[in-house]
C-alpha cells in the first residue's frame, strides 16, 4: 500500500501481505546465507580476524546447512568464504587489511541490511542454546516446546511477522544438527562446555536488544 506524508509516498505491506512475501525471503534465503552471516558479524565487530570470521562461519554451517539445504563441504564452505569477502570488498562494504577484516564505516546502513537475512535464524538459535545452556538435562520434546514459546514471544515483542519463525520443525531440525555434531551426549543432553560457547557465539550476533529480551523471558517464562 501507497501512503503520502509531507515527504512523498512511503510503500509498505500491510500484516497479511508481509507474512506472504516470506514465502518468497526463504526460496533464496540459501543464496545469502553466508555473505548475510559476515555482515552480521561486522555489524557488531568493526573489525575481525580472518582466522576468527572463518572458525565462526565454519561452526555455525553445519546448523545452517541442514536447515537451508546447503550443499557445501569444508573444503568449498572454505572456497566461497573467500570468494564472498572478495566481492564483499569489491562493493566497498568491508576494508581488507592483511588478515584483518573491518566493516566499511560508510557502508555500515548497507552491512546491516544484508545481515538482517539471517538475524532471525540466528536469534532462533539464541532461545534454544539459552534455554540448552541454563537447562542441560532438558529433555528434547520440552525444550523444542520451550523454544517454541519463547520464540512465539520474543515475535511479538519485536515485530516478526514470518510464521516459520517459531514453526516446531526448524527448532527439531536445529536439535537435531546439535545431536550430530557433537553437542548433545547420548541421552541427548547438553555437552555443557560446547553448547555454551556455542552460545556464547550466537548472542554475539544479535542486536543487544534481543538479548535482554532473551534472558528476561527465560526468566520469567509463565509471565
Amino acid at each position: 500500500m501507497v501512503e503520502k506524508d509531507s515527504l512523498g509516498e512511503v510503500i509498505s505491506l500491510d500484516r497479511h501481505q508481509a507474512i506472504l512475501m516470506t514465502f518468497y525471503r526463504n526460496n533464496i534465503i540459501h543464496l545469502f546465507a553466508i555473505p548475510s552471516l559476515v555482515a552480521q558479524m561486522l555489524t557488531f565487530k568493526t573489525s575481525v580476524h580472518r582466522s576468527m570470521l572463518f572458525d565462526t562461519v565454519r561452526r555455525l554451517y553445519p546448523l545452517l546447512k541442514a536447515e537451508l539445504f546447503m550443499s557445501f563441504d569444508d573444503a568449498s564452505l572454505e572456497s566461497y568464504l573467500d570468494a564472498t569477502l572478495i566481492e564483499m570488498e569489491r562493493q566497498s562494504l568491508i576494508i581488507v587489511d592483511g588478515e584483518t577484516i573491518s566493516r566499511n564505516p560508510a557502508k555500515l546502513t548497507q552491512l546491516q541490511l544484508l545481515g538482517r537475512t539471517i538475524a532471525e535464524t540466528l536469534q532462533r538459535y539464541a532461545i534454544t542454546l539459552a534455554l540448552f545452556s541454563h537447562e542441560p538435562d532438558t529433555s528434547k520434546s520440552d525444550l523444542e516446546q520451550q523454544s517454541q514459546m519463547m520464540a512465539q514471544r520474543l515475535s511479538r515483542l519485536h515485530g516478526i511477522n514470518a510464521p516459520e519463525f517459531f514453526d516446531k520443525g526448524v527448532f527439531s531440525t536445529l536439535l537435531n544438527s546439535l545431536r550430530e555434531e557433537g553437542y548433545l551426549n547420548e541421552d541427548d543432553h547438553a555437552r555443557t562446555d560446547k553448547v555454551e560457547a556455542l552460545r556464547e557465539s550466537v548472542f554475539g550476533l544479535i542486536s543487544p536488544e534481543v538479548q535482554l529480551t532473551i534472558e528476561a523471558i527465560q526468566s520469567h517464562p509463565a509471565e
